[in-house]
């Protein structure tokens, strides 16, 4: 059986190069063509151009949540974060970003979290495999 971590740090938009950011129109990254509408069935989902970022979420038609895979791309300071073994990265991680490990230990904490905007980075067997921007402070907060 495999090993799965999970961590969870204050996001800080800045330290990465992206398109999407959190709040961000849906409207407005498809007409600027920045991301693709797939459609499942009855369902759509949405990814960035070329698979980066792997699956953005939105809430009133506002980003939620983006999410990034081992096929998409998601680098600090010219590092490679996603499929990285994680202690490698680890200091890179701690270096730019500021943990909230002591404030969310999991999921559910997680949910009921809205100081700030998080990121999580998941791990399968010591290697990042997920991660995740999640929208939890609040817009007027």
């Amino acid at each position: 059986m495999s090993k799965i971590d999970k961590t969870f740090f204050k996001w800080k938009p800045k330290i990465i190069d992206s398109i999407i950011e959190l709040n961000e129109s849906k409207y407005n990254l498809l007409s600027k063509s920045l991301i693709e509408e797939i459609k499942k069935d009855e369902e759509s989902s949405y990814i960035g151009k070329n698979g980066t970022p792997w699956v953005i979420n939105f809430e009133n038609d506002k980003v939620s949540s983006i999410w990034y895979n081992r096929n998409s791309s998601f680098i600090i300071n010219k590092t490679e974060i996603c499929g990285a073994f994680y202690e490698e990265i680890k200091p890179l991680v701690e270096s730019n970003f500021e943990s909230l490990n002591t404030k969310i230990k999991n999921v559910e904490e997680m949910k009921i979290y809205n100081e700030t905007d998080v990121l999580y980075i998941i791990c399968r067997d010591f290697f990042v495999t997920m991660i995740g921007i999640i929208k939890r402070k609040p817009n007027n907060g």
